[in-house]
């Protein structure tokens, strides 16, 4: 029978004597007695564990709570923990815009803890901007806006920089998805709702819809709005936009390069500048086209306060340009968008308007100047300003013309172009192509005139004759030039920053 007990697979009949029954219903009784013992040695250790594991679990809360209290976190001023929040939700490119889902980070950081949640909600510039778009959020536009509620209010009575996108996504056949009816109350708002509106800005494509205001009113009488950009393919929206146009500091205007919706009515434009008296800076690009040099031609727009302006310099077939109907006496920054015009007429009106104005100028940029075509013109229009110590051409092309014009040339010190220029810029997007490297070092040499350029083989200038007619170049940027960087970066004096062309970097 014994041997019966040690297998683990019986596959033959077995024939039992009734003292083997006997004894199989003995040893399944003590089997059993002993199953029960150790069943109830497990239940007790089990409530020994049990016990253990909860004294355990609170020495690990106890451990945490210490912890979360020694942590440097907690002993941080609100000050600086706040401003680490404000730097943590700016966007990768710091560039503020609709498109930034703001509210994904600002609540990623208030769902760490209570502590960080109650800091940020009790920082009011931290809500001081709010981003808006119908494909991030969408359900505020279907009027599900308590969160915005909130969140303006927790702004206090700071101001509140509002990126709102209303555009409209189409489908194949021009089919808008949603009727604007949903948001464009906001424009038919009282001219009184804005009282803290200080800048806004205006993209706007399509006003083809029956329900779009004729006039918009809603900014006409927002006491501190002072900055208006508007980017547009849709001229008339100048006519249905009201804006305080005296109060305006700040002005940037891109019109459409359609011609044909642009001359519906030029005469808005000149309108609109004549009110703008207080404007600080001005960049408008508009498709200037003969209608509307005409309107400017016959009056005068004067800017008392102008101190920025960027323009572009078309040509039209009336030999009429726009800088000939602007005055402006304290504008220190210019900025010339070259758009055809010939460069003998660039330097007329440029000459005139300096004369008129009598500016002293500070900050000059030339972009997409021909410097092979335009280098006798340059030189002209360079002499006009010997103020300049900042100058920047964007976009140069036949640059070796253009760096032997800013060389200074010993023993012809009278003639030297912009004698007080400390910071020189020149930027390509393309690649540059030419053999510019030794009339470059040339020109930085000449004016950084310490007479240490006899290595390079470079002309090295005494100190003393300079020290009367030049100020030193101080600062140089190069971006997309092919150049050994090496031959000028160590020199005394002389911050270089260089970057090098697009297909090189990749």
């Amino acid at each position: 029978m014994s041997h019966y007990l040690f297998q683990t697979r019986i596959e033959e009949p077995i024939y039992l004597e009734p003292r083997d029954m006997s004894f199989l219903r003995t040893r399944v009784s003590e089997a059993e007695t002993q199953a029960e013992n150790f069943e109830c040695q497990i239940r007790a250790y089990e409530a020994q564990i049990s016990e253990l594991m909860r004294h355990r679990d609170a020495r690990l809360v106890e451990i945490a709570s210490c912890r979360n209290i020694l942590s440097p976190i907690r002993r941080m001023p609100l000050e600086i923990l706040s401003k680490i929040f404000q730097l943590s939700c700016l966007p990768d490119d710091g560039t503020w815009s609709h498109r930034y889902n703001l509210s994904s980070k600002v609540y990623a950081i208030c769902g760490v803890c209570v502590a960080w949640r109650k800091a940020f909600h009790g920082t009011p510039r931290l809500w001081t901007k709010l981003c808006l778009n119908r494909k991030k959020h969408h359900k505020a536009f279907w009027g599900e806006v308590e969160y915005i509620h909130e969140w303006i209010s927790r702004s206090g009575s700071l101001p509140l920089d509002f990126y709102l996108d209303i555009s409209l996504e189409r489908g194949p056949i021009g089919v808008a998805s949603q009727s604007p009816s949903s948001y464009l109350p906001i424009l038919s708002l009282a001219p009184s709702s804005l009282p803290l509106l200080e800048d806004v800005s205006f993209n706007v494509v399509d006003l083809g819809y029956d329900d779009f205001p004729g006039k918009i009113d809603v900014f006409s009488k927002a006491p501190k709005l002072k900055h208006v950009e508007i980017d547009f393919f849709e001229p008339s929206i100048l006519e249905r936009l009201r804006l305080p146009m005296e109060q305006l500091t700040s002005l940037k205007i891109n019109d459409c390069e359609d011609l044909e919706l642009f001359s519906d009515n030029p005469v808005v434009y000149v309108d609109i500048l004549g009110q703008c008296k207080n404007l600080v800076y001005l960049h408008i690009e508009l498709p200037w086209d003969d209608a509307f040099i005409r309107s400017c031609n016959n009056i005068s727009i004067f800017f008392p306060a102008l101190k920025s302006l960027n323009i572009p310099c078309y040509e039209t077939g009336d030999g009429l340009y726009i800088l000939s109907c602007l005055t402006t006496p304290l504008l220190e920054d210019l900025t010339l968008q070259y758009c055809g015009q010939k460069s003998s007429d660039i330097v007329a009106e440029v000459t005139d308007f300096q004369r008129r104005s009598a500016f002293v100028l500070s900050s000059l940029t030339l972009d997409s100047f021909n410097g092979k075509e335009f280098t006798e013109h340059l030189i002209t229009m360079l002499s006009l300003f010997p103020s300049v110590h900042s100058f920047r051409m964007e976009e140069i092309f036949g640059v070796n013309h253009l760096l032997r014009a800013l060389t200074c040339v010993e023993g012809d010190l009278n003639s030297i172009l912009l004698p007080k220029l400390t910071h020189l810029a020149l930027n390509q997007q393309r690649i540059a192509i030419g053999d510019y490297q030794l009339e470059l070092t040339r020109m930085v040499f000449s004016r950084w005139w310490l007479g240490e350029a006899s290595d390079l083989g470079v002309d090295a200038y005494d100190v003393a004759s300079h020290s009367n007619k030049l100020v030193r170049l101080k600062n140089l940027t190069l971006r997309g030039f092919h150049y050994n960087i090496a031959l000028i970066s160590e020199l005394p004096g002389l911050e270089v920053y260089y970057e090098a062309p697009r297909a090189n970097r990749e």
